[in-house]
C-alpha cells in the first residue's frame, strides 16, 4: 500500500471503531449505526479535536470496521495534512 494524501474532513466512519493515539493520549471511539437519524459521520478531523490535537505533533487514527481497516497519520511531515499508512483486517 502507497502512502497518499486523504482529506480529513471527507475520510472517517459512519459505523466500526476509531482508535486515536496522539501524544501520551490514547483513546479509544466505539462508533455504532442505529439506521435512524441520530447517525453522525466520525471524520479524521474530528478525531483531532477529540484529543485535543492544536495541529502540533503527530497523530495516527486507525478506523476499523468488521472486515477492514485503515490506518492514518497526521503530522508526520509537518504539512499540516492526512496520510494513508496501511490497512487492517479490521476487528471481527
Amino acid at each position: 500500500m502507497s502512502i497518499e494524501e486523504v482529506n480529513g474532513d471527507e475520510v472517517g466512519i459512519w459505523d466500526g471503531i476509531a482508535y486515536i493515539i496522539y501524544g501520551n493520549v490514547g483513546r479509544e471511539i466505539v462508533k455504532t449505526a442505529r439506521g435512524d437519524g441520530s447517525d453522525t459521520f466520525l471524520s479524521l478531523n474530528d478525531c483531532l479535536k477529540a484529543v485535543g490535537c492544536d495541529g502540533c505533533g503527530v497523530c495516527t487514527v486507525i478506523l476499523e470496521s468488521w472486515t477492514s481497516g485503515r490506518v492514518y497519520r497526521y503530522g508526520n511531515y509537518a504539512d499540516g495534512k492526512w496520510y494513508t499508512h496501511g490497512k487492517t483486517n479490521g476487528f471481527a
